[in-house]
């Protein structure tokens, strides 16, 4: 029991071979793509939608909303269930239900069976990168965490840049929603054959042996770092929030060009913050743990919060550098949110930390163009809001700072009485 004590407090459980823990971050970047074109394809093809269903643009907004809304709710309980039922099995069923909501959201004949299936996407939406978080805190070697996450968190990208790929290729939106269900199928079928075999059945193995005494233990410095984490990610992904909302609207006002110009610069940018994600995650496995996260991620961060406020006073050419770099750097942050929990937190309470974060980051994506909007229409300017997410940025910066991990030498004074439990055991 001793050792499995340890376990919990940090070190890894379960060690696969090279091919094995290859093909589990493959897995979960097909997984995390599935997620993102679930819910970000509505977006997409919203003005197609708009106009089959008679739509007005209010109520379209509700409906993607509502997404966010149904995401928020699920968060809330979405990491205990990881760590009670596992995280391979939750990703499993998400993605079952991504897929049937890809399929009934083209049978829609009104708003409410739109409604019903972008619900459904939106709660299950929550599980994705909270359960990828879990498996990398069991499967993963450490040296690799920051690159597995890196990986995985690459999802939200490649989902995006998927439904503007396939838009030229398909005649309707219907079209595009079944063929995007189509992928989901099979990506969910090589997902199985990517898994090890037994793996989940190792993994209710390791959840029955876990010390309930170990957990009590921890329990008050893990909800320390859950309060952190929360407000850190909050304000850290507001930025992301504008990225993916407003964004263009603020090109096409400051350039007087229209969606199409500005659709292939923004691709560029974003595949280029997602190369940039991967090669700050390896940076930071090769200084080392928690250090190296930390030291990496003050860097994106304080350059995110700099150009974004140079974004918002600099009027010349120089516009689409500054976002180049505000956008890539932004990027380059993302995958240590989640590795850093991986850090800081013992393997049998990651799930839940894990959800706290999705949490943060839907009430942030909800959140963030509601006040970038509001100070738009007051203000006749988008620069006021940018200036807000610059100084949104920097807050995040001595909260993950402030973080740190769980030592041995934290537990060593409760020795005598597990090894005591172990011999009645």
């Amino acid at each position: 029991m001793l050792s499995m004590f340890i376990a919990n407090c940090g070190v890894k459980p379960v060690m696969l071979n090279y091919r094995n823990y290859v093909g589990i971050m493959m897995a979960m970047l097909i997984a995390t793509t599935v997620g993102s074109l679930s819910v970000f394809v509505i977006g997409t093809v919203a003005k197609l939608v708009m106009d089959d269903l008679k739509l007005p643009y209010g109520v379209m907004g509700v409906v993607i909303s509502m997404q966010r809304v149904a995401s928020t709710l699920s968060a809330l309980f979405m990491g205990y269930v990881i760590d009670y039922m596992g995280p391979f099995k939750i990703l499993v069923i998400a993605m079952s239900f991504s897929t049937l909501s890809l399929f009934l959201t083209p049978l829609s004949r009104d708003l409410w069976m739109l409604l019903l299936t972008r619900i459904i996407a939106g709660m299950v939406f929550s599980a994705y990168w909270p359960s990828c978080t879990k498996i990398s805190s069991l499967y993963i070697p450490r040296s690799r965490l920051g690159l597995a996450t890196a990986i995985f968190e690459s999802g939200s990208i490649v989902g995006v840049l998927l439904t503007y790929i396939l838009i030229p290729y398909t005649n309707a939106w219907k079209q595009l929603f079944f063929i995007v269900a189509v992928i989901s199928i099979f990506s969910l079928l090589t997902i199985i054959a990517l898994l090890p075999r037994g793996i989940e059945t190792g993994y209710r193995q390791l959840e029955k042996r876990q010390s309930s005494m170990g957990g009590a233990i921890v329990y008050k410095g893990v909800l320390r770092n859950i309060i952190i984490i929360f407000f850190a990610f909050l304000f850290a992904l507001q930025p992301w929030a504008f990225y993916t909302s407003w964004l263009s609207t603020f090109l096409v006002e400051k350039f007087m060009v229209e969606l199409k110009d500005i659709w292939i610069p923004i691709s560029l940018f974003l595949l280029t913050g997602m190369a940039f994600g991967i090669l700050s995650s390896i940076l930071s496995d090769k200084i080392g743990g928690l250090m190296g996260r930390k030291i990496v991620l003050v860097v994106t961060l304080a350059t995110t919060s700099i150009t974004l406020f140079m974004l918002a006073i600099e009027k010349g050419i120089y516009t689409w550098v500054l976002l180049a770099l505000a956008i890539i750097s932004h990027r380059a942050f993302l995958p240590l949110a989640w590795t850093i929990i991986n850090d800081i937190t013992p393997a049998n309470f990651v799930g839940i930390v894990s959800g706290v974060n999705a949490l943060a980051g839907q009430i942030a994506m909800m959140i963030a163009p509601i006040i970038i909007a509001y100070t738009r229409e007051v203000l006749g300017t988008f620069d006021i809001s940018i200036v807000l997410l610059s100084i949104f940025t920097v807050i995040p910066i001595p909260l993950y700072l402030w973080l740190k991990p769980f030592k041995l030498k934290e537990f060593k004074s409760h020795r005598n009485l597990i090894l005591n439990t172990d011999k009645i055991t």
